[in-house]
């Protein structure tokens, strides 16, 4: 549950600049905002995929602790 909410972040990271009415976090506009004009292009892709992995390999039951480590690093590469 976790790392859907997460997803729902990076989702409206990616949607904020474009159609910002779309955004579910709408509490959370102007941070979105900011936040997705200082990513380098293709970070939310990257951010996105970094997520789906985890939830793969936790569905496959992976190290947990090693799966969300592994995450965070390609999170902040």
């Amino acid at each position: 549950d976790a790392l859907d909410t997460l997803k729902t972040w990076v989702r409206d990271l990616a949607v904020v600049e474009h159609v910002p009415g779309q955004v579910v976090n709408q509490d959370r506009l102007e941070q979105l905002t900011r936040t997705a004009r200082v990513l380098p292009a293709g970070q939310v892709q990257a951010l996105w995929q970094a997520i789906e992995n985890a939830q793969k390999d936790i569905a496959a039951n992976g190290n947990l602790r090693l799966t969300l480590d592994t995450m965070a690093l390609a999170m902040i590469a």
